[in-house]
């Protein structure tokens, strides 16, 4: 299933008030892998380099998790991230 996404009409959207915050709450952000690529028909690489981008402009972590469905049983669901956006 695809969806007729402009990327531009994402990338050229006002950026939310977010200002510099020195609790470590703010720094770090969890987000799912290949967020808004899946029924959403966003293409992935684009979504990645928005994160990056706004991870460069607000200095934050952004880290990104994957369901781990062989271990949904046992309260261990996401583990790990696989990986993280730094703009630091």
């Amino acid at each position: 299933m695809s969806r007729d996404v402009d990327p531009h009409h994402f990338s050229s959207a006002p950026t939310p008030n977010l200002q510099a915050n020195e609790d470590p709450a703010w720094v770090r952000v969890g987000l799912p892998y290949r967020i808004g690529a899946g029924l959403a028909g966003g293409d992935w690489e684009e979504i990645r380099t928005m994160l990056e981008r706004c991870s460069e402009e607000f200095g934050m972590e952004i880290e990104l998790y994957r369901l781990n469905w062989d271990r949904w049983g046992d309260g261990s669901r996401f583990g790990c991230p696989l990986n993280i956006i730094s703009g630091h």
